[in-house]
């Protein structure tokens, strides 16, 4: 379950969010995407349609780079637990 509260105030707006264990990429995306861009419900409908598609290509191409490094350290962290003797640990890390 994800809940979300934004609430607007002179200088700007502020947002909280509140999760039930960890966040996955995709979530990670999402906010990413949304503090890089921002459109107004009220801008013309062609821009709010371009921003808010660009938006979502933002946040697949996020998702995609997150899932990437934390493959790499994943990764590195197996390869660090195999070196240091730890090959049961390091086959748990891999397989996560």
């Amino acid at each position: 379950m994800v809940a979300s509260v934004v609430s607007s105030i002179l200088a700007g707006t502020i947002g909280a969010v509140a999760t039930e264990g960890q966040r996955r990429p995709g979530q990670w995306a999402e906010i990413a995407a949304e503090k890089t861009i921002q459109v107004a419900d009220s801008a013309p409908p062609a821009i709010r349609d371009q921003a808010r598609a660009f938006k979502a290509a933002l946040t697949r191409l996020f998702a995609n780079y997150i899932r990437m490094a934390i493959e790499e350290d994943r990764a590195f962290l197996a390869m660090a637990l195999e070196r240091e003797g730890h090959g049961e640990i390091a086959q748990f890390v891999r397989n996560r």
